[in-house]
């Protein structure tokens, strides 16, 4: 869910309807002292020019940041040279106004002609203080409703993780059903069986092992060693082909400095584990391979085979996006996993770096 504040700007047509107002009120407001109305020329001329005064110095307001005990005299500095510009420039106009001949009086002189437009300059100079402030104000307050939000979004991602954590460990709890009794009665399962069959007692053991692994909880860091998870990989593929009277056409390769290594659970045995959901594996000139190396803390998966006819991985898609999100979650950006089928062939690449 994404909350945003609303903003602060003014739309466009706001301030044209702001000033027509404006300009229509003094222009009334003269008319009724004066009893005639000035040209239309003063009129564009003057408002333009006040009106832009106004848009400087709300924008100084906005933008200009000064610092330090010397903020006071560059703000005075900053708003004599404002007032000094626009009355330069007013003085300018009038006489260039007077040379075309659209003025029949010659302008006052310069000193007289400042102190009489400085009141109008103050006046627009305070209007646009008024506009820099209320929109500082609207600006500050969105800043703070921005704040507000990604601190309530960031603990309703919080709470998401917490729940996702709780289901996590009733799952592992609901799968640790007294491990010790089943280790214990497989144990004297295989001391029964390898009297009559060494081989089927080496299978028991093996289960065992898988068994075992299941209910491994990781470290403090998430992680196990990956030396155990291959092991169990290795009693998966087995025990697999055991199932199928040794008919199942696959290559795994183990190579690499894999001591001293760990990795986040389930990740590598969830990917093969498809292998054998969807994958056919019953073609010996299409053989699937699974190739693991690890070289200086970095590990890759590599996986190929051909699709089981009639089933193209459409319950592949979750476990994908569970996968995705815990590497997300451990590896951030150290890690890469790309995947290419069609609806005959499967390959995946996975990259970790474990350091």
């Amino acid at each position: 869910m994404q909350l945003k504040p609303q903003p602060g700007n003014f739309p466009i047509k706001n301030h044209f309807i702001f000033w027509a107002i404006f300009i229509a009120y003094e222009v009334i407001i003269s008319r009724s002292y004066s009893g005639t109305f000035s040209s239309v020329l003063d009129y564009i001329t003057y408002y333009t020019l006040n009106i832009t005064l106004f848009y400087v110095h709300a924008q100084c307001l906005l933008n200009f940041r000064f610092s330090g005990r010397v903020k006071y005299i560059l703000w005075l500095l900053v708003f004599v040279a404002e007032l000094l510009s626009y009355l330069f420039i007013k003085y300018i106009i009038s006489i260039c106004y007077y040379k075309i001949g659209w003025y029949q009086n010659a302008p006052s002189k310069l000193g007289d002609f400042f102190r009489e437009g400085v009141w109008r300059g103050f006046y627009f100079m305070g209007l646009g203080s008024a506009y820099g402030f209320f929109v500082s104000s609207i600006r500050y307050k969105n800043k703070i409703a921005e704040l507000e939000i990604g601190k309530l979004q960031n603990q309703i991602a919080l709470k998401e993780l917490e729940n996702e954590k709780l289901f996590s460990d009733i799952a592992f709890l609901k799968a640790q059903i007294n491990p010790h009794f089943i280790f214990n009665t497989l144990s004297l399962i295989h001391n029964d069986v390898a009297r009559f069959s060494e081989e089927a007692g080496e299978r028991l053991l093996m289960l065992s092992d898988v068994m075992r692994f299941a209910l491994e909880e990781p470290g403090a860091d998430g992680k196990i060693d990956l030396e155990f998870e291959l092991t169990y990989i290795e009693n998966y593929v087995f025990l697999n082909q055991e199932r199928f009277n040794k008919e199942l056409n696959i290559h795994l390769s183990v190579s690499g400095e894999i001591s001293g290594m760990r990795i986040i659970p389930l990740i590598i045995i969830t990917l093969i584990e498809n292998i054998f959901k969807y994958g056919e594996l019953r073609r010996k000139e299409d053989p699937a391979k699974i190739s693991i190396s690890v070289e200086n803390g970095e590990l890759l998966l590599m996986i190929t085979n051909k699709k089981r006819s009639g089933n193209h991985f459409e319950s592949f898609g979750i476990g994908m996006k569970n996968i995705r999100k815990r590497l997300d979650l451990h590896y951030m950006s150290n890690y890469t996993l790309e995947i290419e089928q069609d609806l005959e062939a499967y390959a995946l690449r996975l990259y970790i770096n474990l350091l």
